[in-house]
C-alpha cells in the first residue's frame, strides 16, 4: 500500500464483473477516483450498497423504469433462505477484506488529497463522471441496467451534474468483444461459438477503445 502513488486520482475501469467492481470501489471510495468507466457492468452482482446508490429513486422519478434489486433482489431485504445467507457471508468476507486494506492504507504516509480544494467533494458514485458502454447484445436484453443508465443519461441524471458522463451502445457487438478473447481466437471460431457476430471483433475493439479514450480526455480537460 505504501508504494502506491495516491497523490493523483485514478480512473476506475472494468468489464462485466470488473465493471461492477469498479462501480463498487467508486461508491465506497469516491474521493480516490477521477471517473468510472463501466464496460457492460454485471450490475446485479454488485453489493446492495452499490446497487442502491446507482439506482436512486429520485433519478428515475416519473420514468417507466424501476429497479428493485435486479435478478436476485437486494440481499438485505430478505434474511430467509440458505442461498441468500451464503451470499451475505460472501459480501461480509469482501467487506472485511476491504476494511483490512483500508486500515493498512490509513496507516501509510501517503493519503488521498482532499478534493474540497476543487470545490468538489464526491460522496457517491453519481458524484463522479461515468461512462457506460454496452454491446447491442446486452442492450437488447436490458442486461446490466442498460436501459436505466440510458434513461438517466437522457434526463441529465447520470453521474456528476454538469460533467461529461456518457452512455453508448456498440452496434453488432457481443459481450466478450469488450475483452481480448476474440483477439486470441480466429474470427470464424468466435462466431461459431457465439462470442462474436457479423461485425469484425477488431472493429468493435477499436470503437470501444476510441470512445473510452475520448471520455478520459474529456474528463481530463475539466480538471
Amino acid at each position: 500500500i505504501d508504494k502506491i502513488d495516491t497523490t493523483a486520482k485514478v480512473v476506475f475501469m472494468g468489464h462485466s464483473f470488473g465493471g461492477a467492481t469498479a462501480l463498487t470501489a467508486a461508491q465506497r471510495e469516491p474521493s480516490m477516483a477521477s471517473c468510472v468507466i463501466a464496460h457492460e457492468p454485471a450490475v446485479d452482482w454488485s453489493p446492495d450498497d452499490t446497487r442502491r446508490a446507482l439506482h436512486p429513486d429520485e433519478k428515475l422519478e416519473d420514468s417507466k423504469h424501476v429497479y428493485t434489486g435486479g435478478l436476485g433482489g437486494y440481499v438485505d431485504d430478505d434474511d430467509n433462505g440458505d442461498e441468500k445467507q451464503e451470499v451475505k457471508k460472501t459480501f461480509t468476507a469482501i467487506d472485511n477484506m476491504e476494511n483490512s486494506l483500508q486500515s493498512a492504507f490509513n496507516q501509510s504516509d501517503d493519503k488521498v488529497p482532499s478534493s474540497s480544494s476543487k470545490n468538489h467533494d464526491p460522496k457517491s458514485v453519481h458524484d463522479l463522471d461515468l461512462l457506460f458502454l454496452y454491446s447491442n447484445e446486452w442492450y437488447d436484453k436490458n442486461w446490466g441496467s442498460s436501459h436505466i443508465m440510458e434513461c438517466m443519461h437522457k434526463r441529465g441524471e447520470l453521474g456528476l451534474k454538469g460533467g461529461v458522463s456518457d452512455f453508448g451502445v456498440i452496434s453488432n457487438a457481443h459481450h466478450p468483444e469488450f475483452s481480448d478473447i476474440n483477439m486470441l481466437l480466429p474470427t470464424w471460431m468466435s462466431r461459431a461459438i457465439g462470442l462474436a457476430g457479423s461485425r469484425n471483433p477488431v472493429d468493435s475493439a477499436q470503437e470501444i477503445g476510441a470512445r473510452t479514450l475520448a471520455f478520459i480526455n474529456a474528463v481530463r480537460k475539466q480538471t
